[in-house]
């Protein structure tokens, strides 16, 4: 909601799409926001820095949909990233001890919510480039993106808490439509298989804030499988 507050002065820049463009903006702003529901219910169960690098995988999946339905192009190194990437993955998962399945499902019990979290972004991402190929403009997939999350929100909004902490709820909003509008961008100019791997610093930086302002133990690692998926993300681009 409001994040379309800080898209609402973009409706004086933004051309009207056709309806089948804006059907597709509805259905990735429904994917997004399943999305987005899936994986805060993994944040509260587990620390950011172990939930984010797992969120990145929409990485993955976006780059393996932007291959079979766009026609993009795959090297045998962006091969080799994917492995890396599912190893890093995988070695962070196994950083708290277990003996049995039971036991690893226990410790890693964020980890259903923010795979299916990354698996919806990386359709909303393949949606995306096929609105940027439509040339629809970037403010429009924006404002209108919002709007539509706005309104399925507003039933909801009985629920609210109101003892949120305004001024960073209101910091992340806008740091996150600012973030989504520079995303945006850089996709309309490139393709998606290139683009995405940018975001690959993300966890890195997640789990240093993690340490220092979370106070999270941010063990060896859990830093190794994100530095092996920071290298799986570099083979992607290349």
């Amino acid at each position: 909601l409001w994040n379309f507050v800080f898209a609402a002065p973009l409706v004086f820049f933004v051309d009207f799409p056709t309806m089948y463009l804006l059907g597709i903006i509805f259905i990735v702003a429904l994917l997004s926001l399943v999305s987005n529901f899936s994986f805060y219910n993994g944040m509260r169960q587990d620390d950011a820095s172990r939930v984010e690098p797992f969120h990145q995988t929409s990485a993955l999946f976006a780059v393996i949909f932007s291959f079979f339905f766009l026609g993009e192009t795959l090297l045998f190194i962006q091969y080799g990233g994917i492995v890396l990437m599912v190893l890093g993955g995988f070695l962070i998962s196994l950083e708290r001890p277990f003996s049995q399945l039971r036991a690893y499902m226990a410790n890693n019990k964020a980890l259903p919510f923010v795979l299916l979290a990354a698996l919806l972004s990386g359709v909303a991402m393949l949606l995306n480039k096929t609105l940027l190929n439509a040339s629809i403009g970037v403010l429009a997939i924006l404002f209108f993106r919002n709007a539509f999350h706005a309104a399925m929100v507003l039933p909801a909004i009985k629920s609210f808490n109101a003892k949120l902490k305004w001024p960073l709820f209101l910091l992340a909003r806008f740091l996150s439509t600012g973030g989504y509008a520079l995303f945006y961008f850089v996709l309309s100019n490139q393709e998606l298989s290139l683009t995405v791997p940018i975001l690959s610093m993300q966890p890195l930086i997640v789990a240093l804030l993690g340490h220092q302002l979370l106070k999270e133990q941010v063990k060896s690692v859990r830093i190794s499988g994100i530095v092996v998926m920071i290298i799986g993300y570099v083979f992607l681009k290349l």
